[in-house]
């Protein structure tokens, strides 16, 4: 999970909020594949936190690591809001994870910008969400994922604004985020 987090922010530092794929017109492909990147790894983490909506699938992995084994529930259980999480997901595979026709159509519609802060924004509160339950249910699981402070952190480094149906196009800025540092729990803290 650390690995998906931190490309995802990685990813996210290099982009700007309502960022278009594919761009237009074109400024090199760097930007493209810094997006790919971060909808790729926000598409993992949020079928980590949100279990239940890859089940509409017809042929749901059932090897996926899941939010919810770490909390020995029995079963996949939504750990975060699937209502915000999954506000994209039809359009996250189609745009990234399938040659769609759909791809087409979303341009058209004007449906091509991602907002990358808003996005970030929401999956770091679902993963702080998870980290608290974890804190409660597991504590001796923690060291397997983040310390609080760096979602905190991260969190308070990405404005609350950049709101999801703007259109404006702002850097994203996570100067306060320092991803060259280990990020996790020390191994022997409960």
């Amino acid at each position: 999970m650390r690995y998906e987090i931190l490309t995802m922010l990685f990813a996210a530092r290099c982009l700007w909020d309502g960022y278009s794929s594919p761009v237009s017109p074109a400024e090199g492909r760097t930007r493209d594949v810094f997006l790919e990147s971060f909808l790729l790894h926000y598409r993992n983490l949020r079928d980590f936190l949100c279990p239940r909506l890859k089940q509409q699938d017809k042929d749901p992995a059932r090897d996926n690591v899941l939010a919810s084994d770490f909390l020995d529930l029995g079963m996949a259980q939504n750990m975060a809001d699937p209502a915000v999480l999954g506000r994209d997901r039809t359009r996250i595979n189609k745009m990234l994870a399938h040659i769609s026709y759909k791809r087409a159509e979303y341009k058209r519609r004007g449906e091509d910008r991602w907002f990358v802060q808003t996005m970030c924004h929401e999956m770091l509160k679902g993963l702080e969400g998870f980290m608290a339950r974890l804190a409660e249910v597991a504590p001796h699981r923690r060291g397997w994922f983040f310390r609080s402070e760096f979602l905190e952190r991260s969190l308070a480094a990405l404005p609350e604004e950049g709101c999801y149906t703007s259109t404006t196009t702002t850097d994203i800025s996570i100067t306060a985020l320092e991803l060259t540092e280990d990020p996790r729990e020390p191994s022997g803290t409960s």
